[in-house]
C-alpha cells in the first residue's frame, strides 16, 4: 500500500496559506490558478481571469517552457501576454526550470508582458 500524494493541490493551499499569512492576499478576492508545463494558453486564460476582478491572484507555473508565438494585444506596443491591470503574482518552479519566451523561429517583434500604471507583478 503506497502513499499517494496531489502536490499541486498541496503546493496550491501551501501557497495560499503563506500569502495569507505574509498580508498579500485577500482570503475573499483571491484565486489560485495553476498551469501544467508550458501550457500558453492556461497562462493567458488565467491573466485575463485575474484582470476581471479585483484583489491579488496567484499563477503557479510547472516547471517548462511557456513559447509565445503571436501578439496578444497592442497595448502601448506589441505584447505577447495580456496587459496586467491588477494586482498579480506569478509563481514560477526557478529561474531555469520555467522560462516564459518568444518563438525564436517567428519574425514578430513584441514584448513579453505589459504591465499597467494600475498593475502589480510579482515574478517569482
Amino acid at each position: 500500500m503506497g502513499l499517494y500524494c496531489d502536490c499541486r493541490r498541496a503546493l496550491g493551499v501551501v501557497t495560499f496559506a503563506l500569502l495569507l499569512a505574509i498580508g498579500i492576499a485577500d482570503p475573499a478576492q483571491a484565486r489560485i490558478f495553476h498551469c501544467g508545463s508550458g501550457d500558453v494558453f492556461c497562462l493567458i486564460a488565467s491573466i485575463r481571469s485575474a484582470n476581471e476582478r479585483p484583489g491579488s491572484d496567484t499563477i503557479i507555473l510547472e516547471a517548462g517552457t511557456y513559447t509565445l508565438t503571436v501578439v496578444d494585444n497592442l497595448r502601448d506596443g506589441a505584447n505577447g501576454l495580456p496587459s496586467v491591470i491588477g494586482r498579480l503574482t506569478i509563481l514560477g518552479a526557478g529561474a531555469a526550470a520555467t522560462i516564459i519566451e518568444r518563438n525564436p523561429l517567428t519574425f514578430s517583434n513584441f514584448r513579453i508582458l505589459h504591465i499597467e500604471a494600475t498593475g502589480t507583478l510579482t515574478l517569482h
